[in-house]
């Protein structure tokens, strides 16, 4: 699983890749965008296998993004996400 932003005002990604065969190629199986929130720290996979990671409102991500002296304690203020995958996704070409 990939994801991440490529620029603070992009939405954030969700890649979810299957591998084909023992070399490992990559094979795209889904992919998503969402524009409400930015990841903001590194993400796991629980013991649930679901996968987690910290996130913040996008509105705040510039806040959090700025140097240490001038950030606000809403650049603290992030949560977890959970993102669960329920089975088969259409692959996405």
């Amino acid at each position: 699983m990939d994801l991440g932003q490529l620029f603070s005002s992009n939405p954030t990604i969700l890649s979810c890749y299957k591998w084909k065969d023992k070399n490992k190629t990559e094979v795209p199986s889904t992919y998503k965008e969402f524009a409400n929130w930015s990841p903001v720290g590194k993400g796991f996979w629980g013991n649930d296998d679901c996968f987690y990671t910290p996130v913040v409102p996008t509105i705040t991500i510039d806040n959090h993004n700025a140097e240490e002296k001038e950030r606000t304690v809403d650049a603290f203020n992030f949560r977890y996400v959970k993102i669960t995958i329920k089975g088969p996704t259409p692959k996405h070409e």
